[in-house]
């Protein structure tokens, strides 16, 4: 998930979440690309029918995180990416930003430099206790799995 982050010093700083009608009007700094954060961010806004308030639009992590210890302003970073040294709050929002994380591969075409990735990432899921599908189901309903050829 995403966390709401700010100086020590913000209003926010203190609490245990933000709920997301709380962020009306707060001067925000969000990724300038359209890619996956900005679409989550602007998702998360259009869903509890809030204006987004954009005041800066960053696409490196290293600025943005400067751009919110040196300005007023309010940012967006993914749990767990803050380090202690950057003296920045990060504070969970209710209901929170998440995302998910779809692992595709082809069976019949493994390929042996991936299996460490693969296992990586199951790791990271199953040390968070999150929920695993062990495969997406096709539209008949079963698993997806290799095809079998009939003769």
């Amino acid at each position: 998930h995403m966390d709401l982050v700010m100086t020590p010093d913000h209003s926010f700083a203190q609490r245990k979440t933000v709920a997301r009608t709380e962020l009306k009007d707060q001067p925000l700094c969000i990724a300038g690309n359209r890619h996956g954060s900005r679409i989550l961010i602007e998702r998360y806004f259009q869903e509890g029918d809030l204006p987004l308030n954009v005041v800066m639009e960053l696409d490196s992590m290293f600025l943005m995180i400067e751009a919110i210890r040196t300005l007023p302003i309010l940012g967006f970073i993914p749990h767990g990416d803050l380090e202690p040294e950057d003296g920045l709050i990060a504070v969970p929002l209710e209901p929170p930003i998440v995302r998910n994380l779809y692992l595709a591969r082809l069976r019949q075409h493994a390929n042996p430099m991936v299996a460490p990735l693969v296992e990586e990432i199951r790791g990271a899921v199953q040390a968070r206790g999150l929920p695993r599908r062990k495969s997406r189901p096709t539209a008949a309903g079963r698993p997806a799995g290799p095809r079998r050829r009939t003769a």
